[in-house]
């Protein structure tokens, strides 16, 4: 998968507020786009713009992107960018923060609070057993995949994505675009 397989958003018109952006713009392909829907706006291999797409026209193809991103000076009227639904939207958004920082880390168990119906709650000593990559999905625990990469904000991605996809700056793991 390249960037440039992915549907476009050509931008006709930016309106900033004091707490979100608007994006007027039309979409070259109408798969990923819903009211409503999440979005991710690639701007470069260093910016991803987090958004919800809103008065969808199917017939025109006529979309407003609205983001609470700061995009002053970012995007730009009568230049198309191409964008990510939210499921892989915030997979690649992991994959160009350049702002995330990485480390190698040994799974643990944590500790677990049980709710009871009753309204108490129980503490379960080592209870929170595994983990998810949050790329693949795949299961991180003390059987498989017990290294793994976790982030400041706590992002964790299994070696082979970080591997495959963060260090590479690679969309590849994206399968469903036509």
């Amino acid at each position: 998968m390249q960037i440039d397989d992915l549907p476009k958003l050509k931008i006709d018109e930016i309106i900033y507020n004091s707490d979100h952006s608007i994006i007027i713009g039309f979409v070259n392909r109408w798969e990923w786009v819903g009211e409503k829907h999440a979005a991710y706006l690639y701007v470069n291999k260093e910016k991803v713009i987090e958004g919800e797409f809103q008065d969808v026209n199917e017939i025109e193809k006529s979309v407003k992107f609205i983001t609470t991103d700061l995009i002053l000076d970012i995007v730009k009227a009568n230049e198309t960018y191409p964008f990510f639904e939210g499921y892989w939207g915030q997979r690649a958004a992991l994959v160009f923060d350049n702002s995330l920082q990485w480390e190698k880390t040994n799974f643990k168990p944590r500790d677990a609070i049980k709710h009871k119906d009753d309204g108490s709650k129980e503490l379960i000593k080592d209870g929170w057993d595994h983990e998810h990559c949050d790329i693949c999905w795949v299961t991180i625990d003390l059987h498989k995949n017990t290294v793994y990469m976790k982030s400041n904000l706590y992002f964790l991605v299994c070696l082979e994505c970080f591997e495959n996809y963060i260090l590479k700056k690679s969309i590849d793991f994206i399968t469903d675009v036509t």
